[in-house]
């Protein structure tokens, strides 16, 4: 008579676990979906390319998952923790909770009755909610005159704070450095000050 498979250990995790792994995926992906829109916001407010969305008004896009809700079918199971005291092993535990998700894969390996498995619904929630940007990237405007300056940084959201001018080599009336540095993320509406060439 054959014998039936056994069970492998990658097909069965804790439900702490599980819940963790779960809830960890959500979070990188919402990661990486922060991170790609980070650098589209700095291309966007510092490439000439993307000057003519920039003047029709055009903003940049957030992508967020503020909830996810899953319904899981899975194999629910209970094993005494084991612990060494000594030479002997302590057995007398709490239960420990164990699942296995329920598949195509899984059934046919273990030839698993579906109607034994257990439904699991999830809803996970992003707390606080996501809400619109409140930062935006310092353009450079290094060489621009101050007139430039001010449409540039109001394209930003961002305001011209303190003007001084200094003896430069440069072109007389062209910026020659900016506080903030360019590239610098900073709230909307925040002051960027310039030095000009005179």
């Amino acid at each position: 008579m054959p014998t039936k498979p056994k069970l492998r250990d990658e097909f069965i995790i804790t439900f702490k676990d599980f819940l963790v792994e779960i809830c960890r995926g959500i979070s990188e992906a919402q990661q990486l979906l922060d991170e790609q829109s980070l650098d589209l916001l700095n291309k966007f407010y510092s490439d000439d390319d993307y000057k003519d969305l920039r003047d029709n008004g055009i903003e940049p896009t957030w992508y967020q998952i503020p909830e996810l809700n899953a319904s899981l079918k899975v194999s629910i199971s209970a094993h005494n923790e084991e612990e060494q005291e000594g030479s002997s092993p302590v057995t007398n535990l709490r239960p420990l909770i164990k699942v296995a998700p329920y598949n195509a894969k899984y059934k046919n390996y273990f030839d698993y009755d579906y109607s034994g498995t257990s439904s699991m619904d999830l809803k996970v929630v992003a707390i606080p909610p996501p809400v619109a940007s409140s930062q935006t990237i310092v353009p450079n405007v290094i060489g621009k005159t101050k007139d430039e300056a001010v449409i540039i940084f109001k394209e930003s959201k961002l305001i011209l704070g303190e003007i001084t001018e200094t003896e430069s080599e440069e072109k007389k009336g062209n910026i020659i450095s900016q506080s903030p540095l360019s590239g610098e993320t900073v709230r909307i509406g925040h002051s960027i000050d310039i030095e000009i060439s005179k």
